[in-house]
């Protein structure tokens, strides 16, 4: 009997000291996959930062491009300039403003 119990004891050490070595293996891998996680968050962080700074770019040049362009317009052609204006003026009254 006693050598049973001695048996049931080893085979139960054994089985709690595989358990805890899964246990281990199991955070341990985990713990790695974070890692790993939080390395690619941080690169893709990185790159979608530049990507948005590289359009704030984009958009400021472009918008810096179409004032000059505007301006340009508007010195060679100014009776034209405040026609629009005038016309986009209208419009915008007539739309937003109408009484019936």
């Amino acid at each position: 009997m006693s050598d049973l119990s001695g048996r049931l004891k080893e085979a139960s050490s054994t089985a709690k000291d595989k358990a805890d070595e899964t246990v281990e293996n199991v955070r341990s891998g985990m713990a790695k996959a974070v890692d790993r996680a939080a390395d690619t968050l941080r690169s893709k962080s990185a790159e979608a930062a530049e990507a948005g700074m590289d359009a704030i770019d984009q958009a400021r040049d472009a918008s810096s491009s179409l004032g000059d362009a505007l301006k340009t317009s508007i010195e060679r052609q100014p009776f034209t300039a405040i026609s629009l204006a005038v016309a986009a003026g209208f419009l915008f009254g007539m739309m937003f403003f109408r009484r019936d």
